[in-house]
């Protein structure tokens, strides 16, 4: 088991000790940083909420969103939006919050996340309980109003009879589809919705993939978050356990990563799935983050060995993982980065969130707890690059945030988000004691708090170029393509979705910059020879003034076709990798065209075959990466093929 470090500090280091502008609360951000607001709003001390997301709109303002016990024992959904200063923005909903239900008799309707799409549209996933559990997704406009045109009244809401439905994550892909991730009887789940609400087909099994991790029955496994990433491919985090909490509970958390097929990627460290070992004891991987650089960034915390079994001991992690699925051991120290704020046994630090800087700093939140004294603290800290704290933010790296009055028992922290490039507002819970009750902790309000951060953006602006596919007919494409003022230079390649969402986005861009067909001004371009009813990807790389590479991707169908769904099971291309021949054999009872393609989106070998098994020589290709495509019946099937 490899050596981890863990990094001490002082738990209550003064906020006005630090010398640095940087970390420290911005004092003209609600009442000296931070603003309170209880959206229960039941009487003065009888309310419970929670906030479990916080995003941030273009123009700035703030969205909140959570759970709120609105008539003093049911549970309704909140979203709040605030102004840029954390005053709650009273063109929204009522006062400034938007109250909903999945159903007006339910108990509990719990938003565990939410995206905001480019319209502008919030959506939300979490889960409805009412003896049983139902996972949700909620559209919402930009004023707040159920969206209509998704699903029934803006909810696609499951059978209230499927019991142990969950969603935990959910994250928009680039053709605007909707990716939720959780557990369904213990069991990971992704599903895939259009932007109408409707299951996607062509994801998974009828639109739900479900992910096995073990044969053992007695295996569960849960998925906690899930990033849409930009070559189509689906990357979430959680957990699998076995065993019971009497006979002893193994918890290992994993990275898993799909093709955007919703199938394992078996590209991604062993088939699909790469497990993080960041401790000896029960871990759980709850955030994730993609850099700009496309590597992983995982927040979760690990187990410690404790003297009392009733008194558990927990460190928050953050590592790195390749895009390969292997650990990257040059951050932090062996890949790791480990705190604990709260040490000693009954000390817990949790980790629920992480943000990825454009320009490679890491920021996060600790929820610390000690259970044997009851006392919390929230906690924020940023990493460089390499995972090393970093000074020059409060003086240390970390910094605890403020208690909001002195009879508060508890702060803790749950989601972050950047306003512009020099905030960090973080949310979460302030509990107080009830007077009425006299109990600890018996309500909550929630806060806002906002960080002078300072993240670099690129001050050269990106490539851009518009693609307008204008004439679309069954087997061609006519499209216009015009660069903006700040691209220099762009290529242009075509692909079948199917192909493209094989290939690594990397070789492609590499293969684009080389094919000598550099275009400066507006182009009109025609495609031809293409297949029916196929969905195709322009991939545009484009390059701006200081040779920086951009790559977009456009997706046009053609008209027409019935389906290749036949082919799939017709077709058998081995071997693959090959050096001299590749076989290509096929059920069904008719000539096949087969067609070899680069990277370029360049034919390079064209073979009419009419046997069942036909040998192709390929001596004549360069080592490489290519795409083999197979016709027949106006059907196809098309494979990444590599020649050794």
């Amino acid at each position: 088991m490899k050596k981890l470090f863990t990094l001490a500090f002082l738990c209550l280091f003064a906020l006005n000790t630090f010398a640095q502008d940087l970390g420290e609360i911005d004092t003209s951000f609600g009442t000296d940083g931070t603003f309170l607001f209880h959206p229960s709003k039941i009487n003065e001390f009888s309310y419970f909420d929670y906030v479990y997301k916080i995003l941030v709109q273009e123009d700035g303002k703030i969205l909140t969103i959570g759970e709120s016990r609105t008539d003093g024992y049911n549970y309704a959904i909140y979203v709040s939006r605030h102004n840029v200063d954390g005053t709650l923005d009273e063109t929204y909903g009522e006062g400034g919050i938007v109250y909903l239900k999945v159903d007006p008799l339910i108990y509990k309707s719990c938003p565990y996340d939410a995206v905001l799409s480019k319209e502008g549209l919030l959506y939300l996933a979490g889960y409805a309980y009412n003896g049983l559990t139902a996972g949700f997704i909620l559209c919402l406009d930009e004023n707040g109003f159920e969206y209509e045109e998704f699903g029934e009244g803006g909810w696609v809401v499951t059978e209230l009879d499927q019991c142990g439905l969950i969603y935990e994550g959910i994250d928009i892909d680039k053709k605007g589809r909707i990716l939720v991730a959780g557990y369904y009887n213990d069991e990971i789940i992704v599903r895939r919705f259009t932007k109408k609400g409707l299951l996607d087909a062509t994801f998974g099994v009828d639109g739900t993939a479900y992910v096995e991790l073990d044969s053992d029955p007695a295996a569960h496994s849960y998925a906690f978050d899930i990033k849409a990433l930009d070559n189509g491919k689906i990357i979430l985090c959680g957990d699998k356990r076995l065993g019971s909490a009497d006979e002893g509970l193994f918890i290992w958390s994993h990275l898993i990563r799909l093709k955007s097929n919703g199938t394992m990627d078996e590209t991604f460290g062993e088939n699909g799935v790469s497990y993080l070992y960041a401790g000896e004891y029960a871990e759980f991987a709850l955030s994730l983050a993609v850099q700009p650089d496309g590597k992983y960034l995982v927040a979760g915390h690990n187990e410690l060995y404790s003297n009392t079994p009733e008194m558990p001991r927990y460190e928050s992690f953050i590592t790195r993982v390749n895009t390969d699925g292997t650990i990257d051991t040059t951050f932090a120290t062996n890949g790791f980065a480990k705190f604990e704020p709260f040490q000693g046994d009954g000390c817990i630090n949790n980790c629920y969130s992480i943000l990825a800087a454009p320009d490679g700093q890491i920021f996060g939140t600790i929820y610390s707890r000690n259970i044997a004294t009851e006392s919390y603290r929230g906690y924020v800290y940023n990493l460089d690059p390499n995972g090393q704290l970093n000074e020059s933010f409060a003086g240390s790296g970390i910094v605890p945030l403020p208690k909001v009055y002195e009879e508060q028992e508890e702060i803790n922290t749950y989601t972050m988000a950047f306003q512009g490039d020099d905030k960090l507002i973080v949310a979460g819970i302030a509990a107080f004691d009830d007077p009425a009750e006299a109990g600890p902790g018996d309500y909550t309000k929630i806060y806002l708090t906002r960080l002078n951060i300072k993240y670099t953006e690129d001050e050269t602006p990106d490539a851009n170029v518009i693609v307008d596919a204008n004439e679309i007919t069954e087997t061609t494409i006519k499209a216009v393509f015009t660069p903006d003022a700040n691209t220099t230079e762009y290529h242009v390649g075509i692909y079948t979705e199917e192909a493209f969402s094989q290939a690594v986005l990397s070789e492609l861009t590499d293969a684009l910059k080389a094919d000598g067909k550099a275009y400066t001004t507006e182009q009109e371009l025609t495609f031809e020879g293409l297949l029916k009813d196929t969905e195709y990807v322009f991939l545009v790389v484009a390059k701006n003034a200081t040779d920086e590479w951009n790559a977009k991707e456009t997706y046009v169908v053609t008209l027409g076709g019935d389906g290749v769904e036949e082919m799939y099971a017709a077709v058998n291309i081995h071997p693959n990798p090959a050096t001299s021949t590749i076989f290509v054999e096929t059920t069904l009872n008719t000539n096949a065209q087969v067609s070899i393609i680069d990277l370029t989106g360049r034919c390079v070998k064209e073979v009419e075959i009419s046997n069942a098994v036909s040998a192709i020589n390929i001596e004549d290709l360069e080592r490489g990466v290519y795409f083999i495509s197979v016709e027949q019946n106006g059907n196809r099937k098309v494979e990444k093929l590599v020649v050794k």
